[in-house]
């Protein structure tokens, strides 16, 4: 028979609690330090001005860990990808991107109020760097960048009319959620022209996980209504929420995302038949031991259109044995093949020796005429 514990005497249970005391106090101790480090790391602070930066690139050939000869990943064809990094202090936590119809000249937004202008380049289909980059704040209606942090953290980004060289984007921010119009050119991004009204209901988004993506519908009956999408919607589990409407303005329609293996989501795209592309990432407590992982679906004109549940076509599935990080921009062209071109790029969080800034293509080719009847 085992015989029964020993009970503690009053010296054990007051060398545990003092044991207890003191792990509580590191675990604080240890919590202020990482708050401290969010605060004040060079990258969250506001972008005072307009500045040029090199922008260094080392190319990534293979997407597969494991297989360097495999091409086609899910339906898709690898093009290639960058790591890319710049001594400039305020290089990093690129959220969302655009790209020229060539995909040659790029803009990118970062979630601490920035932008990003750049070439990009080739060595024939494949990227092969980030030429001429300069950095600016986004900039408040009165010319002067935002103040607060909370209304700097921009998240998604479309061309709504023109160019990015001669155009309107959209920029939409989650912190103090709002979807605002900027004028862009060959000189970077403007100052705010106004915001576009939104549902009531957005006033109950979670402050991390609002409204992460913003993306305009290129052919249709809709063309040109706004998509947003918001990473997690709070007391929902089985469906993501998003809305679409007018770029003017007025009702906007909910939609629902079917969530699959509780990714969350961070970026979509325009078509040009009609559908939308969705960048979607994992990257929660549990999966740092493994590291991301990251899906693309496409939604149909149709499914967009019908007001059910919308599951999509998953084009993409990605993880540890590929090489990506914390993906959560994407964009979208298409080249002189006919092929859709895909970019995406991660957000580093301005964590410089954990995460990168990975810039990734790849190619949807053109769907095969369908066979001659005999």
């Amino acid at each position: 028979m085992t015989p029964p514990p020993p009970v503690p005497t009053a010296r054990d249970i007051m060398r545990r609690l003092a044991e207890a005391r003191l792990l509580v106090i590191a675990i604080l101790a240890l919590m202020l330090a990482v708050a401290a480090w969010q605060l004040l790391r060079p990258g969250k602070q506001r972008l005072p001005t307009t500045v040029p930066i090199e922008v260094s690139a080392t190319s990534i050939r293979h997407f597969s860990r494991q297989d360097t000869s495999r091409v086609r990943f899910g339906k898709l064809d690898f093009r290639g990808g960058l790591v890319l990094t710049s001594a400039s202090r305020y290089f990093g936590g690129w959220s969302a991107l655009a790209l020229d119809a060539r995909g040659r000249r790029l803009l990118a937004v970062s979630d601490t109020g920035a932008w990003m202008t750049g070439d990009l380049v080739y060595e024939g289909s494949h990227p092969a760097g980030i030429a001429h980059a300069v950095v600016g704040p986004l900039l408040a209606s009165d010319g002067h960048p935002f103040s607060r942090g909370r209304d700097r953290d921009s998240e998604g980004l479309a061309i709504v009319s023109g160019t990015i060289d001669a155009g309107e984007a959209l920029i939409s921010f989650e912190g103090n959620d709002r979807i605002g119009r900027f004028p862009v050119d060959r000189d970077g991004v403007g100052p705010l022209i106004g915001y576009l009204p939104l549902p009531p209901v957005t006033a109950r988004l979670s402050r991390n996980v609002g409204l992460e993506s913003v993306c305009v519908i290129g052919a249709g009956a809709a063309a040109g209504d706004v998509v947003t999408l918001v990473e997690r919607f709070p007391g929902t589990t089985d469906t993501h929420t998003g809305w679409t409407g007018k770029a003017d303005g007025g009702t906007w329609r909910r939609l629902a995302l079917q969530v699959i293996d509780d990714y969350d989501l961070t970026d979509c795209h325009g078509l040009a038949d009609g559908g939308i592309l969705v960048l979607e990432r994992r990257f929660h407590a549990r999966d740092w031991m493994h590291g991301p992982r990251m899906r693309l679906r496409r939604f149909t004109a149709g499914e967009l259109a019908a007001g059910r549940p919308m599951v999509g076509e998953t084009l993409l599935d990605a993880g540890p044995d590929e090489d990506i990080d914390n993906m959560e921009g994407i964009a979208v062209h298409t080249d002189e093949g006919g092929a859709t071109v895909i970019t995406l790029i991660s957000d580093d969080n301005f964590n410089h020796r954990l995460q990168r800034t990975v810039l990734l293509q790849f190619a949807l080719p053109p769907a095969s005429p369908p066979a001659a009847p005999r």
